[in-house]
């Protein structure tokens, strides 16, 4: 039998479990609130409350300033802010107008919309942009067969790797 888990990782798992239980809620919630409260409310007090909890694990965890100083914060804060701000508003509204299973389902197909979607805006049609790519390429190859070819030498075919 193998000794019971360092503390280490069960604060690791019950973390990734509370983000897997508040991730799955935020939108059967967000549809049960929608009942009794304006989306605009929703969207608001879910980032706020989220933003001071993180806030306050930050400050717990470090023993420096919870905003870093000599950062533009109205630029950070104008642009998160609006960002953030019309995402939560339109996904409440979302849920609001097309449903949570809906709501849901489109979210999570985001990436395979917008894979094409950056295809067709930026096609590969730069020439220069795609000879820098291939000009990397070239140099990232013969370095990585260095880099395995040294790791055989000094730990052998089948021993352990040196990432």
């Amino acid at each position: 039998m193998q000794a019971a888990a360092p503390r280490g990782e069960l604060a690791a798992s019950a973390g990734l479990l509370f983000t897997a239980i508040a991730c799955g809620t935020m939108v059967p919630l967000t549809a049960v609130l929608l009942q009794d409260l304006p989306p605009f409310v929703i969207a608001a007090s879910r980032y706020s409350m989220a933003a001071l909890v993180l806030a306050g694990i930050v400050a717990a965890r470090e023993r420096t300033p919870v905003l870093p100083l000599g950062l533009p914060w109205g630029r950070i804060l104008l642009l998160g802010g609006a960002g953030i701000g019309c995402f939560a508003t339109g996904y409440t509204f979302g849920i609001r107008y097309s449903g949570p299973i809906a709501a849901a389902a489109i979210l999570a197909t985001q990436p395979v919309v917008a894979a094409p979607d950056g295809v067709v805006r930026h096609p590969p049609a730069d020439r220069r942009a795609h000879a820098d790519r291939r000009r990397i390429g070239r140099v990232r190859r013969p370095a990585g067969r260095l880099w395995r070819a040294g790791c055989r030498r000094i730990h052998g075919p089948w021993g352990r790797s040196c990432w």
